[in-house]
Formats: structure tokens, C-alpha cells, sequence
């Protein structure tokens, strides 16, 4: 074995002038290694592994290893080489040390690591878990034996396209707990993906196979060396990682030994204790400082990658953070808002059980606004949104990215045999559907909870206002000024018949087709004209008592109801993000009501 031992024999006569030096004696216990490289994959190829297999097993031949080396390995020659190796450790005395190298693709699913073999084809996570070898194999081959020392290197964190149809898919490897004496090195992150590398061998390999040839170098600082290289070859984007934890120390490559010399045995060992003291303080702030480092990077790349609505990845560099400085205040509460904004700006549409797809449905974020009349507008339309005051979403819900259309309200009267709405000559299709009565609505949105699993439900009034803001604190979500251009709308007051006009981009005297105009900064569309929308809430004069939470006030067994947003013939006022209006509910059906629907998020 490679162990080193440094004798001090202060009480004899003839040993007390040593002093210590390394030299580079190659290690004389048992060592067995298992050397895998998988390259010539149908689907994505990769150059380096076969090198990389290679030039470790040269330099463990070197070290004294016996080698079982393997290179494009299908999954039968794979596992017959892990039976091999396992029998040739158990022959191993209690002083040997067993080694796996593997280079190639791996993956993780379920939070289990795979190592693919060549000839393939996977395409699925039950897939993966018949074809591939699980990583959990090579530490089966090594419990049981009487091995004192177990490493276990992978290069496979390579980026790779198994992983895009898998529902559980992450990038990288999974952390694996390793047994003791059992230490398990990655060729970056767990999670992070490691570099193929442009020349011959992987920055990860070439930097290994180097350390190991050093005379004289513990394995502890051989991991430090490895990792300050693959740091630098690779501009900081890849850092190798390690699991588990040896017991004794260890050495590839030569060992101290005692070497006679007239020195004082005392001052020789004060002066080496204080020497190895002070490298020890100065590795462990080295490593604090690119641990401080690292951490600050993932954390503006986090921050930034949050500010671009990029939810998944700023979640990723959170929770990377969080490895290196496990309990940081700053970062929990960081990771709490990207995951209440995980999901957030996602479509989605549920299938009905006839096959066809429900409402296109948009994911909004958790979060608080100040719901009613912000902008101070203090007219008469503005006296019924107030008193202005906070309303907090705990957690996401989806509304309709459009309001309910001719194509959507068809199915369900189809369905429940209901009579068709007419579409007044103005078209079907894509247009929204109108004159739809509150206990219509109230049916729909019934048929589409028991059609797709899943609760559907009218908009509250404090989500339609939350949704229709889209996190703007003006009149209409472009600004304080009406526009043609963002909106359909017309120039009716209440009590009149509604009354269309064409201008600019509004090309409709009647209801337009939806999307033809730009969407909210939600990623919704018409949440301001085109047809007015029923809310779930009952009417009341003004806020005083409304909640704060988002739900709607007031019960279901109510006379009068609201309505927002305004519509194709009516003017801009009525369109504005806090306006509000009284519906008789039992009574009133006119051309210009429709719906949009809200989806409780699991």
C-alpha cells in the first residue's frame, strides 16, 4: 500500500539525528483498477474518453496498478469487466486499494447516476434503467471486499441528449453517498457539466493523470492540485468535486522516508511541524477564498439569470450556492423566491378527454400588488376601487392567456348539448365567445374541471386586476394613455349600445379575433378590451373589508356581480386596470360578455 509513516525515536540512541525527505519509491502493496472509456456513442459521439481511459491506464500500469482496461465498452462487456474486477478484489489483502476510472457519458435520473454504454439507444427513464449500468454497481463490486482504500473517479458529466425526454432530468451527476474509505471524485459539480476538452484528453483526466505521477503527494493535496488546474484550464467553469472519506492518507507515487542526518532531532521536528502547520493555515484560506469567490459568483449569476425570467437556471446556481455555504440567510431567502417564481411564464394547455387540447393556460407568479385606484384617478368610475390596499398571492395559479374563444365555448355545448351561441355574423373561430350569462360560465368552467382532473374556476376579482397589471402601477399596462394600438375598444358609455371604432392597429368595429394585439408583460393577451370578463366576486361599492389575499369577496349566492376589463365598444375609461362594473347576473346577456379562466397550479 501507499501509506506513508514518518518515525520519530526520541528515546533511542542511533535514531536521533533523522531528518525527513521524500523521494519518489514506487508503493509495493496490491492495487487493482478497473479503467473504462466509452466514446462511440450512435448518438452524440465524444472524442476524449478513449484517450482519456487510455492515458490513465498507462499511468496506473506505472504506479503499480494491475489494470482491466476497457475502451468502447457495450453494456455486456461493461458489467462482465465489473465481475472481473470485484473477483480480483476480493483476493486483495487488507492493505490494498481498488480503483475505477470511467470516462463518458453519464447520467442522472431519480437522483441515481447511470454510466451508458456503447450500442444504445435510450429514450426514456425506464429505458435508461435497463440499458445503462447504474454507478451504484461499481460501489457494490467494492463493499464487501477487505480492501483498505477505494477511489472511484468519474469523468462523465458531460452534457449529452438522453436526458431531454426524461420528466425527472437534470444536468450533470448526482451526489452519491460513499462508504468509508471509499472516496468518489467528479469531474465537476454534482449538477454542473464537465468539458470533453479540445485537445487530446479531458481537462479533468490530463490534470489527474499528472498529480498522480508526483512523487511524494498525499492524496488530499492531490485532489487540491487537480482542482486548482481543471479551474484554471477551463476559466473557472468547471470544478472538480469529491464524496465520501478515506480513513488514512494515501500516496500514488512514492513515500517519505527516513533519512540519517547530524541534525537535532527536536528543532528538526519543531521546524517541520510549524512548516506543515503553516501550510496547512495557508491552503485552508486559499480554499476559503475560493470557496467565497465561487460562492458570490453563483450567486450573481443566480441573481442575474433570475432578472432575465430564467427561473430553472437561477434555481440551479441557488442551490449550487447553497453546497458551499449551507444556512446563508441572503441565499434561502433568494431560493424561496425563485422557486415561487419556478414555473412562472410556463403555458400549458390540459387535454380534454376527447383528445383536444382545453384553454392555452399561463402560469403566474406568487407575489403582492396594490389593488384599486394607484394611479389617483379620483372620478366617479374610481370611487368603487377604493380604499387601495395590498393583496399577497401565496402561490402561483394559471389564468387563460386569452379570453374564452368561439373554438373553446363550442366543445362544451357540444358536449353537454347545450344551444350554440350565435357570433352576431362576426365570425367564430378565434374570436371571443360572447353574451355568455354567469350560470353559463359557472357550467363551463364545471365541464372543464371534470374533463381535464383539474380545478378550473372563475377569476377572483383580485387575480383578474393582479394578472391584468402584470406588475404596472398605470391606468393600462402600456401606460396612462388609452391606444388603439395596444387595445380594441370603442367610444359607448353605459346605458347606450355599444358603439365599435377603427383605428390604427384596431381593425374591428366588433369583437377581434384574440392576439391580435400585444401581449402584457404576463404574456397575456386583450386582459383590457376586446369583450368584458366575468369575475367570481360579488358586487360591493368599494373595497372596505375586501381581503387581502386574493380571494373573491363575497359568497357565490349573490344578486349582483362584476365585470372587467371594458370592451370592443365602449370607451377607454372602461378598460382601465381598477375599473369595475355592476352585473345584474340573472338577468343581463349582451353581445359584449365573455370569460377568461383561472386553473389552480398543483
Amino acid at each position: 500500500m501507499a501509506l506513508v509513516f514518518v518515525s520519530y525515536q526520541a528515546g533511542a540512541a542511533d535514531n536521533r539525528n533523522l531528518a525527513v525527505s521524500r523521494t519518489s519509491n514506487v508503493a509495493s502493496e496490491q492495487r487493482i483498477a478497473l479503467v473504462i472509456g466509452n466514446g462511440a456513442y450512435k448518438t452524440a459521439p465524444l472524442r476524449n474518453p478513449p484517450n482519456d481511459a487510455r492515458l490513465m491506464a498507462r499511468t496506473l500500469r506505472d504506479l503499480g496498478f494491475e489494470v482491466i482496461e476497457r475502451i468502447d465498452a457495450d453494456q455486456k462487456t461493461m458489467r462482465r469487466a465489473i465481475v472481473e474486477f470485484a473477483a480480483r478484489l476480493q483476493q486483495l489483502g487488507g492493505d490494498g486499494v481498488g480503483l475505477v476510472f470511467y470516462a463518458g457519458h453519464g447520467v442522472q435520473s431519480g437522483g441515481r447516476n447511470y454510466l451508458i454504454p456503447t450500442g444504445v439507444q435510450i429514450g426514456s427513464e425506464p429505458e435508461l434503467r435497463i440499458e445503462a449500468v447504474s454507478a451504484s454497481e461499481l460501489l457494490e463490486a467494492m463493499e464487501g471486499t477487505r480492501t483498505r482504500l477505494n477511489f472511484i473517479f468519474l469523468d462523465a458529466c458531460r452534457d449529452n441528449p438522453y436526458t431531454r425526454s426524461f420528466r425527472s432530468a437534470a444536468s450533470g451527476l448526482a451526489r452519491i453517498d460513499a462508504p468509508r474509505g471509499t472516496l468518489i471524485s467528479y469531474a465537476t459539480r454534482p449538477g454542473d457539466v464537465a468539458a470533453d476538452g479540445s485537445g487530446e484528453n479531458s481537462p479533468y483526466s490530463k490534470a489527474l493523470a499528472t498529480a498522480m505521477k508526483t512523487p511524494g503527494l498525499p492524496v488530499t493535496e492531490l485532489f487540491i492540485r487537480v482542482r486548482n488546474e481543471v479551474i484554471e484550464a477551463t476559466g473557472d467553469k468547471q470544478m472538480p468535486w469529491e464524496e465520501g472519506g478515506l480513513t488514512s492518507q494515501f500516496y500514488f507515487s512514492g513515500r517519505v522516508e527516513e533519512v540519517r542526518a547530524p541534525v537535532d532531532t527536536a528543532a528538526s521536528r519543531q521546524r517541520v511541524e510549524e512548516e506543515e502547520a503553516a501550510r496547512r493555515a495557508q491552503e485552508a484560506a486559499r480554499l476559503e477564498l475560493e470557496k467565497q469567490r465561487r460562492y458570490e459568483a453563483l450567486l450573481s449569476e443566480g441573481d442575474a439569470s433570475l432578472a432575465a425570467s430564467d427561473k430553472k437556471t437561477a434555481l440551479a446556481k441557488y442551490d449550487a450556492a447553497l453546497l458551499l455555504v449551507p444556512g446563508s440567510p441572503d441565499l434561502a431567502a433568494r431560493i424561496e423566491q425563485a422557486r415561487m417564481l419556478a414555473g412562472a411564464g410556463d403555458t400549458f394547455s390540459d387535454p380534454l378527454k376527447d383528445g383536444s387540447a382545453g384553454p392555452e393556460m399561463v402560469i403566474l407568479p406568487a407575489g403582492s400588488y396594490q389593488m384599486g385606484d394607484v394611479e389617483g384617478t379620483a372620478d366617479a368610475y374610481a370611487e368603487a376601487s377604493l380604499p387601495v390596499h395590498e393583496v399577497t398571492f401565496k402561490k402561483p395559479f394559471a389564468i387563460g392567456k386569452y379570453e374564452i374563444t368561439f373554438d373553446d365555448f363550442d366543445k362544451f355545448t357540444r358536449a353537454t348539448k347545450r344551444p350554440t351561441l350565435s357570433d352576431h355574423g362576426w365570425g367564430r373561430g378565434r374570436r371571443p365567445a360572447t353574451k355568455i350569462v354567469w350560470s353559463d360560465a359557472m357550467a363551463y368552467v364545471r365541464w372543464l374541471t371534470e374533463q381535464t382532473g383539474k380545478r378550473y374556476r372563475i377569476p377572483t376579482e383580485a387575480e383578474w386586476e393582479y394578472a391584468a397589471r402584470a406588475g404596472t402601477r398605470t391606468r393600462y399596462w402600456w401606460g396612462n394613455e388609452p391606444s388603439h394600438e395596444y387595445a380594441n375598444y370603442g367610444d359607448g358609455m353605459p346605458g347606450w349600445f355599444p358603439s365599435g371604432v377603427v383605428s390604427g392597429r384596431d381593425q374591428w368595429m366588433n369583437t377581434a379575433p384574440v392576439g391580435q394585439f400585444p401581449a402584457n408583460p404576463y404574456g397575456l393577451y386583450d386582459m383590457q378590451g376586446n369583450v368584458w370578463e366575468w369575475v367570481s366576486d360579488c358586487w360591493h361599492e368599494n373595497y372596505s373589508g375586501a381581503p387581502n389575499d386574493g380571494t373573491a369577496f363575497g359568497d357565490n349566492d349573490c344578486a349582483n356581480r362584476v365585470m372587467r376589463g371594458g370592451s370592443w365598444g365602449y370607451n377607454p375609461d372602461f378598460m382601465r386596470a381598477q375599473t369595475r362594473i355592476k352585473v345584474f347576473w340573472g338577468v343581463l346577456s349582451f353581445l359584449y360578455y365573455g370569460v377568461r379562466v383561472v386553473r389552480d397550479v398543483d
